[in-house]
């Protein structure tokens, strides 16, 4: 549910990608980039905060407008430039997507666990060969491409700013069935 204060037609118009803030109100949108209460720059005129006291909520704060959007209606956002998905309780932070593979990160405390998903609306599942085969069993390039890397490889933490060996390989499956169809 959304709720909104003040003038909403300017916001509601506001869509942009590129623009380092804002909300997907579905997984559409997040494959597009299209964003909603599209901003650049945090200031005391434009914001996106939790809400300090419902879980879930988000309150966007723009110069004629404040809204307050419930988690079930919104897929996630984008704060500073880094893009998040809410899915059932959890905030995951996108960190990598190719195709329709999505991988995200969620912190507990200094420990980084990391999850994927099939797609944008799929279920987010822990990563690991087991989840990638059984995820992915209609490619039989990236799964055979899976089982040839080493077990650590997958599950291992990955330093920020790095590709992601599971995209490398799901880029090379990508590839591969692009060159097969030609």
């Amino acid at each position: 549910m959304v709720f909104l204060a003040g003038n909403i037609m300017p916001a509601l118009s506001q869509q942009s990608a590129g623009s380092l803030n804002g909300i997907y109100l579905n997984a559409a949108d997040a494959e597009q980039d299209q964003l909603l209460f599209a901003f650049d720059a945090p200031d005391k005129t434009y914001r996106i905060k939790e809400h300090p006291w419902k879980a879930g909520y988000l309150k966007i704060t723009m110069p004629d407008t404040v809204a307050t959007v419930g988690r079930a209606d919104y897929w996630g956002y984008r704060q500073d430039g880094k893009m998040y998905r809410l899915h059932r309780r959890f905030k995951y932070e996108v960190v990598a997507r190719e195709g329709d593979l999505w991988i995200y990160t969620l912190r507990f405390s200094r420990n980084r666990e990391y999850y994927f998903s099939r797609t944008a609306s799929g279920q987010v599942l822990p990563l690991n060969r087991r989840k990638l085969r059984q995820a992915f069993e209609d490619d039989p390039q990236f799964v055979h491409l899976l089982a040839l890397r080493p077990r650590k490889s997958l599950e291992s933490q990955i330093p920020p700013g790095k590709r992601l060996t599971v995209i490398e390989l799901y880029t090379h499956s990508l590839a591969s069935r692009r060159l097969s169809m030609q």
